[in-house]
């Protein structure tokens, strides 16, 4: 391939290309959004609850959010969880995960690979807005 050529698919793709800058705007955009709603535990990674009064879906995006967030942190090896880990997480019984679960894969905002769960980057945003809407951005404390 030519100079020329390679410049030619560069300017083709220029907008893709997103600088370090930017995604970490991004970041610190997401991180503030659901700050009202979550802490990481700084040396385990689990994911802490700001709030009481959220519906378990709800709990389910939020606890793998922070998951993700520990990830791209080196808290943890891995932000995906099982459905039994999940269940533990929230203390709630595994029979009441399942439905909120299918909801939110079927939204597109979760992923799962080998019977274990993460949410989809991209959605991040989408999901805080939508809690964001419906809750206001203060915790309960």
């Amino acid at each position: 391939m030519t100079e020329k050529e390679e410049g030619e698919i560069k300017e083709i793709i220029k907008p893709l290309l997103v600088s370090r800058k930017k995604i970490e705007e991004k970041l610190k955009e997401l991180v503030s959004k659901v700050k009202p709603f979550i802490s990481i535990e700084e040396e385990t990674g689990k994911v802490l609850f700001n709030r009481t009064d959220i519906t378990n879906k709800e709990k389910i995006a939020l606890l793998l959010i922070g998951n993700y967030f520990a990830e791209i942190g080196k808290i943890i090896s891995s932000s995906g969880l099982t459905m039994r880990e999940i269940s533990q997480a929230l203390n709630l019984p595994i029979t009441t995960i399942p439905a909120p679960l299918g909801e939110l894969i079927r939204s597109g905002y979760i992923e799962k690979t080998n019977n274990t769960y993460k949410v989809r980057p991209f959605q991040i945003e989408k999901i805080l807005n939508e809690i964001i809407e419906k809750y206001g951005e203060k915790d309960d404390k």
